[in-house]
């Protein structure tokens, strides 16, 4: 750390499930800006979407629209990317976003991921499908605590893990795991099933 001509020793970094998992989540937005995708955050993107909520109107940072189709500022790289959301995906990100901000809740899903595809520029919104679409959840397996909000998504949901996150980019591995919900709710149902049965034994 510099201050004016003068050179601090700042210390060093630890291995922190904290430092790991924003490695993770720069690997997604890495991978997103090189595999054509943009994403939009529930916490950092959304606090326009549940301001606008709160006011009863629109946002003025793109985030629009309050029972229609909406037009959202996802992020690919250093671009912001304009997508135009079908009615029913724009209601869905409405109600996670809103709940998120208004209990104070970690939000279900870390990302909606947009396929936008790979262009110099990005002067016209984007005209999302619901198939180029999906939830993203970053480094941890879905749980019961994200039972409810699977029950309503109508996207696909998908895991985005990074194997020795710590390596350097090269020695890295990422597996992206998607599935419609109904899928994932499936094995949460399983899981609960396989645990009741062990606790048939002593």
């Amino acid at each position: 750390m510099v201050f004016g001509n003068m050179v601090v020793h700042a210390g060093s970094l630890q291995a922190t499930p904290s430092l790991k998992r924003s490695l993770a989540e720069l690997y997604f937005r890495e991978w997103c800006d090189q595999h054509g995708r943009a994403f939009f955050g529930i916490k950092d993107d959304g606090i326009a979407i549940a301001a606008a909520q709160g006011k009863g109107g629109h946002s003025n940072n793109n985030n629009s629209g309050s029972g229609s189709a909406a037009t959202v500022a996802f992020r690919k790289g250093l671009r912001t990317v304009n997508v135009r959301l079908p009615e029913k995906t724009a209601g869905e990100v409405r109600d996670v976003v809103t709940a998120t901000f208004a209990k104070s809740q970690i939000p279900p899903f870390d990302f909606l991921a947009c396929k936008v595809g790979n262009r110099d520029r990005y002067d016209d919104p984007v005209v999302a499908s619901p198939l180029g679409l999906c939830w993203v959840v970053i480094g941890s397996p879905l749980s019961e605590a994200q039972a409810d909000a699977l029950e309503k998504a109508s996207l696909d949901v998908a895991v985005f893990r990074v194997r020795d996150v710590l390596a350097s980019p090269r020695e890295i591995e990422i597996k992206l795991d998607s599935r419609p919900a109904r899928e994932w709710l499936d094995a949460l149902d399983e899981q609960r099933d396989q645990a009741e049965s062990d606790d048939d034994y002593l």
